[in-house]
């Protein structure tokens, strides 16, 4: 809707917080620098992704909030998924994305038909799956082994390192705003860590 910049601070602080709220329900509040950690987190989503001056139509921000409780609740069903096997959790979710993906390209594919498909758009795809796989892996590796809160937290600072590659590989430019919440989202991790 070519708004993203509250759209993708409302999802990302939806997908942190889901999960945070269920593992302080469950397992009770961490420790005060743990605490404190998970704080300086949401901070640093908003800061990282939130970009003022743009106006964000209310579907934006109800999609935007959709998405952000669906990734959060992703998140939940992995980590009490890991209880029968990391490697398990991971392949059932990996089908349903399949049979959730087929289900669309089913309902999608009258108006698919006959346009073209991008130069690259299946190894662009399968790098994409493999990398999302092996993320999905080391959060629920965390979450199964430690805190459902912190790892939630920590694997939810992404925007960070999506704006540094940004940076590095299509050399766009982080603005003040980015750079600090950046740098409070080293400071978070460093207090989740401790």
């Amino acid at each position: 809707m070519g708004a993203m910049g509250l759209t993708a601070a409302l999802t990302g602080l939806l997908t942190a917080l889901v999960p945070v709220l269920y593992g302080l329900w469950k397992e009770g509040l961490p420790a005060p620098l743990a605490l404190a950690g998970l704080l300086l987190g949401c901070i640093a989503i908003w800061l990282i992704a939130h970009a003022p001056g743009h106006t964000t139509p209310p579907a934006a921000l109800w999609l935007g909030a959709i998405s952000g409780a669906g990734f959060g609740l992703q998140l939940v069903l992995l980590k009490l998924a890991s209880n029968g096997g990391v490697l398990w959790a991971l392949t059932s979710a990996r089908m349903g994305g399949v049979a959730g993906m087929a289900a669309i390209l089913l309902f999608a594919w009258p108006r698919l038909a006959g346009k073209p498909v991008l130069s690259g758009f299946w190894w662009i795809g399968i790098l994409a799956g493999g990398l999302d796989t092996i993320g999905n892996l080391g959060y629920t590796l965390a979450a199964h082994n430690g805190r459902l809160d912190i790892a939630a937290m920590v694997s939810s600072l992404y925007p960070g390192c999506t704006i540094l590659l940004a940076a590095i590989i299509l050399r766009e430019r982080a603005s003040r705003r980015q750079t600090l919440g950046m740098a409070v989202a080293l400071a978070s991790v460093v207090l989740l860590s401790l």
